[in-house]
């Protein structure tokens, strides 16, 4: 029989998954209807504080690995830079085998990244589905300036020319950064906090069937909400 300390921790780390999918849920909100920047804070907070609490070394830790290990199917990796992320993140893209969606909500198209793992991995992603005709990529971007215009109109010929390459567009007029993710074969999510230095965009992911099905889920509740690329360049 598990011990009370073994169970707690369980319910804890379920609360804590749980909290990261509601503001998934939030951005998502708030990205289609516009929400106001300050009723954004309290949502990005939450998901620090939960992230945070998750990865952050605690007292007993070999008590609480064995818990984990034994209760809990949800494998949480933190990375502090935007290379150590898109490094894990290009390993987890060469296994993948069906389908990859995307969210690309920045002012700052993928070239501004300085490093080498986010440059390979964006080239990266065409060669994977190059492989067979039955995987799919969803890309969703938002286009709040001039330079992302430009790079969106770059990712319209890559459409145009590329089967199982699709791109919507979504209305994110809100000031406030919005999270990214990435999520593989609906099982493993990565996740991004957007900020003003590319080079230091912090990132966590988390491989669960269970909870990539939730975020799979959410991300097609945004697809349906978003405007087809080639829609929004007629109108803009």
């Amino acid at each position: 029989m598990r011990s009370r300390q073994g169970i707690l921790t369980d319910l804890e780390d379920r609360i804590l998954v749980g909290s990261l999918v509601v503001v998934l849920i939030w951005s998502v909100v708030a990205a289609v209807i516009n929400v106001p920047p300050a009723w954004q804070i309290p949502p990005v907070f939450i998901a620090l504080l939960a992230i945070v609490r998750m990865v952050a070394p605690m007292d007993h830790i070999e008590e609480v690995v064995q818990s984990i290990r034994t209760s809990v199917t949800v494998s949480v990796t933190r990375n502090d830079s935007a290379e150590d992320f898109y490094q894990d993140l290009t390993h987890a893209v060469r296994k993948a085998t069906s389908h990859i969606d995307l969210t690309h909500m920045r002012d700052t198209p993928p070239e501004d990244f300085k490093g080498l793992a986010p440059t390979e991995y964006f080239s990266h992603l065409l060669d994977w589905l190059a492989v067979s005709d039955s995987r799919t990529i969803r890309r969703v971007i938002c286009v709040r300036n001039a330079k992302m215009r430009v790079w969106a109109e770059r990712l319209h010929e890559v459409s145009r020319t590329t089967p199982g390459f699709h791109v919507r567009v979504v209305d994110c007029g809100a000031a406030m950064p919005i999270i990214n993710m990435a999520i593989l074969d609906s099982r493993e999510v990565y996740i991004t906090f957007t900020g003003d230095i590319p080079e230091r965009t912090p990132g966590v992911s988390m491989i669960d069937p269970v909870i990539g099905g939730y975020f799979s889920e959410y991300y097609t509740a945004l697809w349906r909400a978003a405007v087809p690329l080639d829609d929004f360049l007629q109108k803009h």
